[in-house]
């Protein structure tokens, strides 16, 4: 089931286009940000920095014991900074920038369609691991956090065969590769001990959080390139940030959506609301769920989680290839 409703406000709100990293932290304590994006384009990676501000990240209210590490959401961001070259992070950024093409590389359809596939088996994979009974202790927590999108994705991969009449493409090797990874990161020994478990959770952060913020722009720029302006369910987030709550009203883009999906039963079998919440508490909710969960681990394990962010960048990068020409189909 499917209802959306459209509400164009009368309006105009500043907006600069550009989106928060994975690395802007929601509240816990002041911290100077620089909020930075890098996007893989048809020409280049573009960079895109915005202002420093202070951010703050929810303040420790459970009764576990204080971590006497830093949250483990400003380490990674550290690690991730320097993987970034200088043009795309300037006082940060440490990676060898690649060498850009001669002639840019114009992504097609069945480009942009096999990047959408691809992209659907790894939250799949993702959606899959967190629902594993036997990690409800660690990862239940994750569940139905809001920001799955295999449903979505399952709706725009239908809607561009249709509209373009294009063969729904199996997965491809990136997406294969990565998800198969993912699902075999996480093991559970005889005396049942779990291994891999703060390496996952590097790569679900980063998987899902560089989609609420470069990846967006790139939905954004194939959406005019490709779509002619259409909006792919999912990046609707990017137009669904009026928040209704307790009878208030939080206006925060030109345009209201409210989009409400049942999910295949392969999914779900529940009634869900997909970013029917302000983006932002959604974010924050699922970030503190990540720094309570890393509040018990010992300096090896948080070591772990870090030493991941390549490979998890590698893996989205993968698909990303697509997009550029980086990835045969």
């Amino acid at each position: 089931m499917k209802l959306t409703i459209l509400i164009p406000l009368g309006v105009s709100l500043p907006t600069q286009g550009f989106v928060p990293s994975p690395f802007s932290l929601a509240p816990r304590a002041q911290h100077s940000v620089a909020q930075h994006v890098s996007i893989a384009s048809h020409a280049s990676t573009v960079s895109l920095y915005m202002s420093s501000s202070p951010v703050q990240t929810t303040p420790h209210t459970d009764s576990s014991p204080q971590s006497e590490f830093p949250p483990i959401l400003i380490e990674l961001r550290d690690v991730a900074m320097k993987l970034h070259t200088k043009e795309q992070a300037p006082r940060e950024g440490q990676a060898a920038a690649p060498a850009k093409p001669a002639v840019p590389y114009v992504p097609t359809h069945a480009d942009y369609l096999q990047f959408l596939v691809d992209s659907c088996e790894v939250y799949k994979a993702l959606e899959k691991i967190v629902n594993r009974e036997d990690l409800t202790d660690e990862l239940g927590r994750f569940r139905n956090s809001g920001l799955e999108r295999t449903c979505a994705l399952e709706k725009d991969i239908e809607w561009m065969c249709n509209k373009f009449n294009l063969p729904k493409p199996e997965a491809g090797g990136a997406g294969v590769r990565y998800s198969d990874e993912l699902g075999n990161m996480i093991s559970v020994k005889d005396d049942g001990t779990k291994e891999g478990i703060p390496e996952f959770i590097c790569h679900y952060y980063n998987f899902y959080f560089a989609h609420l913020a470069g990846g967006r722009m790139i939905g954004k720029q194939m959406s005019k390139m490709l779509l002619d302006g259409e909006t792919l369910e999912f990046y609707k987030v990017s137009y669904m940030l009026l928040l209704v709550l307790s009878g208030s009203l939080f206006l925060q883009t030109e345009l209201i959506v409210f989009t409400f999906h049942r999910c295949p039963d392969n999914f779900s079998s529940n009634e869900t609301v997909q970013w029917g919440d302000d983006v932002n508490e959604l974010k924050s909710k699922v970030k503190d769920q990540i720094e309570a969960l890393a509040r018990g681990w010992t300096r090896e394990e948080r070591d772990e989680c870090i030493n991941a962010t390549s490979a998890a960048f590698k893996g989205g990068g993968a698909i990303n290839g697509y997009l550029y020409g980086g990835n045969p189909h």
